[in-house]
C-alpha cells in the first residue's frame, strides 16, 4: 500500500506478502492456534471470509466489510484483499473485517477478492465487485435549436467536465404532447414531427453511470412555418341556392399550428341551363376567427354568393396561412337552383267577336325549366248594360292554365269586349311576377234584343201643352248584350185598319241616337206624336251598332184609340146645307140636314144635335174624350134651355144617339142625317115630370132664328160641326090664313077648269 493511504497498483499474478501481526488475538477460547504457537504450529486449511459485502461510499472511495471464518478464526494472520479494475491490480492486507478503498476512480468497476490467510495457508477467497459512484453533472454548454420543417435540429457542446462518466445526454421538451423523451450520446439530436409555427422548450441534461440527471440546459425553438393541407369537403352534396352555393370545409390542421388567416372558394361555371344571361364565376375570402383557428381541426362553412341561377360550377378551396397558399381541394360539383323567370311577352292574334288568341315565346330570361304558363284574364264590356240585366264581368279575374311547352291558348270572348291579360312563367323556383297587362278589344256583331220593350211601353197620353192632341211616347231599354257601339235605334211604325180598302196603311220610320239613356236609367224614349186613330199599330225598334249592318229587330202591337173626329170637308158641308126658309118647318120644328164625320180619327160612335137661339151657340168644341170610361158629356137638356128662353145651348138628342137607325138620308154619293127639330111634343111634359135630366127634342119657338151643330163622337173625343141655321114659322092670323086658303082653292079651281076647257076643245 502506498503510504498515501491509497492501494499501489500491482499485478495480479504477483506472490502474496504474508504479515504476521501481534495484534491478532482469539476471541474464541476453542481456538485452536495461540499467539504463543510456535511458527511450526499450522492447520491444513482456513475458511473463506463470511456476509462480504460492498457498497460504494463516493465518487473514489468503496468500503468491504465481511465476517471471519467460524472455524479457526485464532488462526487467522490478516485478510488479503486483492483489488483490480480493468487495467490495473494491487493487493493489500488487512487484520480487521473491513477495508476502505480510496482514492478510487470515479464511475470505475473494481473487482475484490477477499482471502482468509494464515501463516500456512490461505483460503479461496471470496470475490466481489463494487464500482465508484459517478459525479453529477454540469450542464451541457452552447445549447441551440436550428427550425426545421416540422422538426427542431438541437445541438450543444458537453459539460466542461465529467464526462468520463457520463452515460448519456437527456433530451425532454415542453410542451409534450408526444411525450418526447429521448436519450443520446451524440451532441445533437433531429426532433421529428413536431408542428409547424409552434415554439418549444427543449431541456438537455447529461446522466452519468448511476443514472443521475445533471444539471439541464434549456433552450427555446421554433419551428418553420408551412401551408396547411387542402381544406376537405365534409360528405354530401352542397347546399344550392338560386345564387350562392354553401358548402362546409375541414381544415385538418393536424401537426401545424401556423396562424390560419381565411380559407378563400372558388366556383368556376362549367356551363348554364337556362337562357337569357351570362353566367357569370364567384369566389368567397372568408376570415377565419383566430378563436376557431386555434383548433386543431377547423370547419368552416363558407357560401359564394352573386351567381348565376341554373348554371354548373365547379368549386375548390384553398386556404392561407402565415407561410401562404394551400394547394386546391378537391373539385366540388354543383347546380345553382332555378330562379323565377321574367314573364313572358304575349301578343293578340285572330281576334274576332268570339275568340282571340294568345302567342307567346319563351321568356327572355329563363334561369329554369319550364313547368307552367298562367295567364289572368280580365275583362269589362264596352257598352252599356242596363241595370235591371244579369252582368256577366266577373267578380274574379279568370285563370287559365297550361303546360311549359304550349305557347299560344285560344280563348272564347265576348263580342265588343275588352279584355286585359297578364301572364306569368313558372319555373322549379316558382312563379315569375305578372308581365305589363295588355288590352284588346273583341268586334262587335249584331246586337241583342232590346229590354224592357212591351205593350206597356207604349204609352199614348195627352199632349201637356194641348190636351186634345195626343203623344205617343214609346220607351225600353238598351239590349243587355249590345254588342257594338251604338250608331242608333230605328223606329219604324206600320199601322193598318181593317174595313174598307179606303183605309191605306199608315207607315214611317225615325232614327233614334238615344243619347239620354246616359241620366234616364239605360232607358230611350221617343215621342211618335199623335198617330191615326183605330190603327193596329206594329212599333219595330231595330238596333244598329257601328261596322255591323245587320240589325237586331224587337216588335210590339198596339191599338191606336179612336182620335176626335175631324171636320167634314166644304164640299160636303155645302151640298148638304139647304135654304132655311125651303127646309120643312113649323112654328116649333124645323128640319135639317147635318153632316156625317169621315171615321179616319176612329168610328164614328155617336152623334149629338146641339141647338141654341142664333147667337147663342157660338163655341164649336172639339176635344179628347174617353168615351168608354167616362159618362156622357154635361150639356143643358131641352127644359134648361127653354127657361132661360134658348139662350143657352142644349142637346136635342138622347145621349150615345145613332142616327144610322131611322136619321140617315141617302142621295147615292152623299149620305146626311135628316132630322127635324123640335118634333117631340112630349118632351115638355115628361121633362117636368122628372127632377133628373132629360135629353129630348122638344119644341122649338116660333119665328125664331136657331144655331144648331152637329157633334160627332169617337171613343176618343168629340167634335162639332160649324153652325147651320134653322128658323121656325111664325104664328099665323085665322083670318088671313083663311082667305089665303079660299084664295090658293080659288085658283086652283080656276086653273083645272081651263085645264078641263082645253082639253075637250075640238082644237087640241
Amino acid at each position: 500500500m502506498d503510504t498515501d493511504g491509497s492501494s499501489s497498483p500491482s499485478t495480479i499474478d504477483e506472490k502474496p506478502t504474508t504479515i504476521i501481526s501481534d495484534d491478532v488475538t482469539s476471541t474464541d477460547n476453542n481456538m485452536i492456534c495461540n499467539p504463543m504457537w510456535s511458527e511450526n504450529a499450522s492447520v491444513p486449511e482456513i475458511g473463506d471470509v463470511l456476509h462480504l459485502s460492498v457498497r460504494n461510499v463516493s465518487v473514489n472511495i468503496v468500503q468491504l466489510t465481511w465476517q471471519p471464518p467460524v472455524v479457526h478464526e485464532k488462526c487467522i494472520s490478516n485478510y488479503s484483499i486483492a483489488q483490480c479494475d480493468e487495467k490495473f491490480c494491487n493487493e493489500t492486507a488487512v487484520l480487521a473485517t473491513n477495508y476502505t478503498a480510496d482514492n478510487l476512480k470515479p464511475c470505475t468497476r473494481y473487482h475484490f477478492t477477499v482471502k482468509t490467510v494464515t501463516q500456512t495457508v490461505q483460503s479461496a477467497g471470496v470475490n466481489e465487485t463494487a464500482k465508484t459512484a459517478s459525479p453529477k453533472l454540469l450542464e451541457p454548454r452552447n445549447l441551440r435549436t436550428i427550425p426545421g420543417n416540422f422538426s427542431l435540429l438541437v445541438k450543444w457542446d458537453p459539460p466542461e467536465s465529467g464526462t468520463l462518466c457520463l452515460k448519456h445526454y437527456h433530451v425532454t421538451m415542453h410542451p409534450n404532447k408526444f411525450n418526447f423523451h429521448e436519450n443520446t450520446t451524440k451532441t445533437s439530436i433531429q426532433i421529428l414531427h413536431l408542428h409547424a409555427c409552434a415554439t418549444y422548450e427543449v431541456y438537455i441534461n447529461a446522466m452519468n453511470e448511476d443514472d443521475i440527471d445533471g444539471e439541464t440546459a434549456k433552450q427555446n425553438g421554433t419551428t418553420n412555418a408551412s401551408k396547411t393541407n387542402p381544406p376537405v369537403h365534409t360528405p354530401g352534396l352542397p347546399i344550392t341556392h338560386v345564387n350562392n352555393i354553401s358548402m362546409i370545409w375541414m381544415i385538418e390542421k393536424e401537426n401545424n399550428q401556423c396562424t390560419l388567416k381565411n380559407i378563400i372558394t372558388i366556383c368556376n361555371c362549367t356551363g348554364s341551363n337556362g337562357s337569357g344571361y351570362k353566367p357569370v364565376d364567384g369566389r368567397d375570402i372568408k376570415i377565419i376567427d383566430p378563436d376557431t383557428a386555434a383548433a386543431s381541426v377547423v370547419v368552416i362553412n363558407t357560401t359564394v354568393e352573386n351567381l348565376s341561377p341554373f348554371t354548373s360550377y365547379t368549386c375548390t378551396a384553398y386556404t392561407a396561412n402565415t407561410a401562404g397558399y394551400s394547394e386546391s381541394s378537391d373539385e366540388i360539383n354543383a347546380t345553382t337552383l332555378e330562379d323565377v323567370s321574367y314573364p313572358p311577352n304575349f301578343t293578340f292574334d285572330n281576334v274576332t267577336d268570339s275568340q282571340f288568341t294568345l302567342s307567346w315565346d319563351p321568356p327572355e330570361y329563363l334561369p329554369g325549366n319550364l313547368e307552367e304558363f298562367e295567364m289572368t284574364i280580365d275583362w269589362k264590356q264596352l257598352y252599356p248594360i242596363p241595370n235591371w240585366c244579369a252582368r256577366e264581368e266577373p267578380k274574379n279575374p279568370i285563370k287559365r292554365n297550361v303546360n311549359g311547352s304550349t305557347f299560344d291558348y285560344s280563348l272564347e270572348a265576348k263580342a265588343y269586349t275588352m279584355y286585359t291579360v297578364s301572364m306569368r312563367a313558372k319555373t322549379g323556383a316558382g312563379w315569375s311576377k305578372y308581365g305589363t297587362p295588355q288590352t284588346t278589344k273583341t268586334n262587335s256583331i249584331v246586337p241583342g234584343a232590346i229590354s224592357k220593350f212591351n205593350s206597356s211601353s207604349i204609352i199614348i197620353k195627352e199632349n201637356s201643352d194641348n190636351s186634345n192632341v195626343l203623344d205617343t211616347i214609346v220607351t225600353w231599354g238598351l239590349p243587355c248584350s249590345l254588342n257594338g257601339e251604338l250608331e242608333f235605334f230605328n223606329v219604324s211604325v206600320y199601322g193598318t185598319r181593317y174595313g174598307d180598302d179606303e183605309y191605306l196603311p199608315h207607315s214611317f220610320y225615325k232614327k233614334h241616337k238615344c243619347t239620354e239613356y246616359i241620366y234616364n236609367d239605360y232607358m230611350c224614349v221617343v215621342n211618335l206624336k199623335e198617330l191615326k186613330g183605330e190603327y193596329n199599330y206594329t212599333f219595330t225598334i231595330s238596333t244598329k251598332v257601328m261596322n255591323v249592318d245587320t240589325l237586331r229587330s224587337t216588335s210590339q202591337s198596339k191599338r191606336y184609340p179612336a182620335g176626335i173626329p175631324p171636320q167634314p170637308d166644304d164640299e160636303y158641308i155645302e151640298s148638304i146645307t139647304i135654304d132655311p126658309y125651303k127646309a120643312r118647318r113649323s112654328t116649333t120644328t124645323a128640319a135639317i140636314l147635318l153632316p156625317l164625320f169621315p171615321d179616319t180619327n176612329g168610328d164614328i160612335k155617336y152623334y149629338a144635335i146641339i141647338v141654341s137661339e142664333k147667337g147663342y151657340n157660338n163655341v164649336q168644341s172639339s176635344t179628347r174624350f174617353d168615351l168608354k170610361n167616362k159618362i156622357w158629356p154635361n150639356v143643358s137638356s131641352w127644359e134648361e134651355a127653354m127657361i132661360r128662353d134658348f139662350s143657352i145651348t142644349y142637346q136635342a138628342t138622347w145621349p150615345q144617339w145613332d142616327p144610322y137607325l131611322n136619321n140617315i138620308v141617302d142621295y147615292g154619293h152623299i149620305k146626311a142625317v135628316k132630322y127635324t127639330i123640335g118634333e117631340d111634343t112630349d118632351c115638355k111634359e115628361v121633362s117636368s115630370n122628372t127632377n133628373k135630366q132629360l135629353y129630348c127634342n122638344g119644341p122649338l119657338k116660333p119665328d125664331t132664328w136657331y144655331h144648331v151643330r152637329m157633334r160627332a163622337f169617337t171613343y176618343g173625343g168629340y167634335t162639332d160641326s160649324g153652325v147651320f141655321q134653322i128658323k121656325t114659322n111664325a104664328e099665323l092670323n085665322v083670318a088671313l090664313v083663311v082667305g089665303a086658303v079660299f084664295g090658293i082653292l080659288f085658283v086652283g079651281i080656276l086653273v083645272t077648269m081651263m085645264l078641263l076647257v082645253r082639253k075637250c076643245s075640238p082644237y087640241m
